[in-house]
């Protein structure tokens, strides 16, 4: 198994012939444009929701991190 390593420390593993979640993104314009939105969005809705886990945030990011989770058998 594969890792890739989130900005804050968590370690995700995936299968060794899928790509990181970085290296996923990058490969897509279409994706880094979304991905651009969604990190935004995630800003705005973590400025007004300072106490609750960013697990929490259902937005973009999310969906975009959960098609790269299935797409690299993420856990």
């Amino acid at each position: 198994m594969a890792t890739w390593t989130e900005h804050d420390g968590q370690v995700w593993t995936h299968d060794d012939d899928k790509l990181g979640f970085d290296a996923w993104i990058a490969l897509d314009p279409v994706l880094i444009s979304d991905w651009e939105t969604a990190v935004a969005e995630f800003g705005v809705w973590r400025l007004a929701n300072p106490d609750v886990s960013k697990s929490e945030a259902n937005g973009s990011a999310g969906v975009i991190f959960r098609r790269w989770m299935a797409y690299a058998n993420a856990v």
